[in-house]
């Protein structure tokens, strides 16, 4: 009971000595000197000041008080010095302050910023954990988090993640991609191939509001990658917008030119919107680039057969996609000579059913 009665009365008495001049002096000029980065000389300041207030701050969490702005500001006290330790080295004292800034105030982002850092250094899978715990810490307002965060190499820990999550949509692993791409987000929110690897994800899914929701804020964040305007463009016909496709493609196609799924798939988008002689264009592309591929030139024969009503030009086309192996072009390579067969025999392309 005497214990109780005497912690009591000291904590009676802890806000006014959170507020002497003695503490309010140190405090500054602790604070002052971790603004411009002298962090060594800014430790025996902080202790002045944590002297001032380490009974109260003991007292306080004996008797299991809810955090008040008094503790919130020792709290800081024990937390900058935490930081100040950090960078000169100091390991037990960084993880000591840090501990008793988080009984203090749960919320102190420093002091989360310093455990995080301890959980990455333990290593094995934690790195992902702690690295989402350092960037949750730096949105919460951390000064320290941004080193912290850049010597745990989390900027590498974030990007494989991403480059993982887009290998499993690649390997149609539609879930886990869409799980490794959100915790890419976490770990690199401003990392527009995160974005772009959840988007093929739910692409995938058939969710297409999802994709394309994340597939602008990938464009956003990057938008000089010609890969998240081919993605963004399969996720607007998944959306049935077309005319969306073809703007996304064109700016896909303008950043990297010898791209050859992308102008293939344009020249299809071009198909559904009736540009046949964007169309032809594009097929046109594609043969220079594969001469040797003769679903090209068979595409290509359609289109000036069956929407072009150009029966020469569609037979060269049919005779060389014949002639390299496409089975569907034999028999009109072999009677395109004659109009009027051509006419009553209009084909359509089986590779699209």
């Amino acid at each position: 009971m005497t214990r109780i009665l005497l912690v009591a009365a000291l904590f009676t008495g802890l806000t006014a000595s959170a507020q002497t001049p003695a503490f309010k002096k140190s405090f500054e000029d602790a604070n002052a000197k971790y603004k411009a980065k002298s962090y060594s000389l800014a430790i025996p300041s902080y202790d002045k000041a944590i002297k001032e207030i380490e009974d109260d701050a003991n007292a306080a969490l004996e008797l299991k008080k809810a955090s008040t702005p008094e503790m919130k500001t020792w709290a800081e006290a024990y937390s900058k010095r935490s930081m100040c330790n950090y960078f000169t080295g100091s390991t037990y004292a960084m993880n000591s302050d840090a501990d008793m800034a988080l009984k203090l105030d749960t919320g102190n982002a420093d002091a989360k910023a310093v455990k995080a850092y301890n959980l990455y250094k333990g290593g094995g899978s934690d790195k992902k954990k702690a690295c989402k715990q350092i960037r949750r810490a730096i949105l919460q307002g951390s000064e320290g988090g941004e080193k912290i965060f850049e010597e745990c190499f989390c900027w590498s820990e974030g990007f494989n993640l991403a480059k993982d999550a887009d290998s499993k949509a690649s390997l149609q692993k539609y879930d886990e991609a869409i799980k490794m791409a959100s915790e890419a987000i976490e770990i690199i929110p401003d990392s527009g191939n995160a974005y772009a690897a959840r988007a093929r994800g739910y692409l995938g899914k058939g969710e297409a509001d999802k994709a394309l929701a994340d597939m602008n804020l990938a464009i956003a964040k990057k938008a000089s990658s010609y890969k998240v305007y081919f993605t963004r463009a399969q996720v607007y016909l998944k959306a049935g917008k077309a005319d969306s496709a073809f703007l996304d493609l064109n700016k896909c196609i303008e950043l990297k030119k010898d791209n050859y799924d992308a102008i293939l798939l344009r020249a299809e988008v071009n198909e559904e919107l009736q540009q046949w002689n964007a169309a032809v264009f594009d097929y046109n592309m594609l043969i220079k680039m594969r001469p040797d591929f003769g679903r090209n030139y068979y595409k290509m024969a359609l289109v000036k057969h069956l929407k072009q009503d150009d029966l020469l030009g569609a037979c060269d086309y049919y005779k060389a996609a014949a002639a390299r192996g496409v089975e569907e072009a034999v028999e009109m390579s072999t009677n395109c000579g004659t109009p009027k067969y051509m006419k009553a025999h209009l084909h359509t392309d089986k590779s699209k059913k």
